[in-house]
């Protein structure tokens, strides 16, 4: 009878208890650190989609008469995708692409009516598209750009 009055272990339900308390804590960490990590990729292929939109600006105004804009002004609807952009000369580098990004459906277009009454000046939008998880995510940047006439 003494032996049973001085037990100081756990008994099985404590333990039970226990393991399943540390399991819900591991488990909340865990769908915690995932969401955490998914974040962080959305978060890099939003900057890595501003970068691009950014390079492609700077592609279209690095020559002084900006002929590239006047060439996509003259172009089906002022559009060009970012594959037909590649094709005349844009150089899409390995660090400028990430997962999902769409290159068919990535678009730069001009709009050539005249932008607050000034001639030759250019509204240039370039949308940057990508698929997130089935979800399709877009980046867009405008910029005015000034066509010197020739």
């Amino acid at each position: 009878m003494n032996y049973l009055e001085n037990q100081h272990g756990l008994t099985l339900v404590e333990t039970i208890v226990a393991l399943v308390l540390v399991l819900l804590l591991v488990t909340a960490f865990a769908g915690a650190m995932t969401a955490g990590l998914q974040r962080e990729v959305e978060v890099d292929h939003s900057l890595k989609a501003a970068d691009l939109a950014a390079s492609i600006m700077e592609y279209l105004g690095e020559d002084d008469d900006r002929r590239r804009v006047k060439d996509i002004t003259n172009n089906q609807n002022g559009e060009v995708s970012l594959l037909e952009l590649q094709d005349e000369g844009f150089a899409l580098t390995e660090e400028l692409k990430f997962a999902g990004l769409n290159e068919s459906e990535t678009i730069i277009y001009v709009d050539d009516t005249q932008f607050e009454g000034i001639p030759n000046l250019y509204r240039v939008n370039v949308e940057i598209y990508w698929d997130e998880i089935g979800t399709k995510i877009s980046y867009k940047l405008t910029s005015l750009l000034f066509v010197v006439e020739e």
